[in-house]
């Protein structure tokens, strides 16, 4: 197990005010962090030696066209908010809306690492309607992108001056916000573990742009309708643990939630009454939930691989102090005793886990504050402080 100190990153992370409409807001994120989006297509080998082959496939190529059609007609402002990440960036606009399909499109059968380490790829979050009210959660993601995401906080507007949106997200380079931990000027606060069903849905909606869709949404409704997804259904899996705060009285005790998504039961006959599998589970007052990248309430079949790391977080974490209280939070998401599938997966020389431990954020409801932790928070001071007074 490497020292804390090997695994240290760089204690910083970028962060970007905006104002404008969805592909003036795209720009500013693709022009003021171009270098990021830069390295990152060049170097991601899962997006390089996966995605990109199966691009160059027949099918890989179907699929793709397909979902880029199917995206422009249901969710036209994020694809032009792309857009203007592409030209931004200058990383071409079919590499960014790619990079939204990666659980569309596997490894091939000769590809483990790949494979692997896109089974890996997943978060752990803690849910704690208890002591304090916190919502905490371990972003954890591709090698490449350690030391590789920004946060922003935008304003987006119609054509005509109306305000469209309002959100703070930390973000990946060239991917939508939403998709890692969030919240909104409405009190909408959520984190995001990717969870990878058996049978995804090569003509179904990609989770990046649901999640995206949610950073408007008010209240349960709306989050509800959005996850739904009526007429097509989710293409792959996800789980949004998520947090509605009453601004007006923070005190009050929140409406915690988590909800798991999966793509639709097909039937050709019924197309038109298409719609995600959903399932939602309440985190009372008094109560704390752990959620990581497995299916807990809703019945699916997964893909094994998946599942390893997941049952070992669960199984670690239930050892532990129940998170009840901010630095009780901080120790289950640092922990380390599993070497080869741990907690905080930052630090890991040895063992058989892929993915990285980016960044740690918790959201104190009662304060209104989201701090964000690049390096293990236990040992460090958070890195960024925002207010979710927006």
């Amino acid at each position: 197990m490497a020292s804390l100190e090997q695994c240290r990153i760089l204690d910083q992370i970028p962060i970007l005010y905006a104002r404008g409409t969805h592909y003036e807001v795209g720009l500013s994120v693709g022009r003021t962090f171009k270098s990021m989006h830069q390295e990152i297509f060049s170097n991601w080998d899962f997006f390089n030696n996966v995605l990109l082959k199966n691009y160059n496939s027949d099918n890989g190529k179907n699929v793709y066209e397909h979902t880029l059609r199917l995206c422009e007609k249901k969710f036209p402002f994020y694809v032009e908010e792309l857009r203007g990440m592409a030209d931004g960036s200058g990383v071409p606009f079919y590499k960014l809306f790619l990079a939204h399909l990666d659980c569309l499109m596997t490894p091939q059968p000769d590809d483990t690492k790949n494979a692997q380490i896109q089974a890996d790829s997943g978060c752990t979050s803690i849910l704690c309607n208890d002591e304090e009210m916190i919502m905490a959660h371990n972003e954890d993601a591709f090698p490449e992108h350690a030391d590789n995401v920004y946060i922003v906080v935008v304003d987006i507007f119609d054509k005509s001056g109306n305000k469209f949106e309002k959100f703070a997200a930390l973000c990946y380079p060239g991917m939508l916000p939403g998709l890692a931990m969030s919240f909104n000027d409405k009190g909408l606060v959520f984190t995001i573990n990717t969870l990878v069903p058996k049978s995804t849905f090569e003509i179904g909606t990609p989770r990046f742009f649901l999640t995206r869709a949610l950073l408007r949404a008010a209240n349960h409704e709306e989050v509800m309708q959005t996850l739904l997804d009526n007429g097509t259904g989710i293409g792959d899996g996800v789980s949004i643990n998520i947090c509605y705060v009453n601004k007006e009285n923070v005190d009050q005790r929140p409406t915690m939630y988590n909800i798991e998504v999966a793509p639709p039961k097909f039937n050709e006959n019924l197309e038109s009454e298409r719609k995600s599998e959903v399932s939602v589970k309440c985190v009372p007052a008094g109560s704390i939930y752990v959620h990581c990248n497995k299916y807990l309430h809703l019945e699916v079949l997964e893909i094994n691989e998946s599942l390893t790391s997941s049952i070992n977080r669960h199984e670690a974490i239930l050892t532990l102090p129940v998170p009840s209280t901010i630095q009780r939070v901080k120790t289950v998401l640092s922990d380390r005793s599993v070497i080869d599938y741990p907690v905080y997966r930052r630090c890991q020389t040895a063992g058989k886990d892929g993915a990285k431990t980016v960044a740690t954020g918790i959201f104190d409801i009662r304060k209104m504050e989201w701090s964000v932790y690049v390096n293990m928070p236990t040992e460090s001071e958070a890195t960024v402080v925002l207010s979710m007074n927006l």
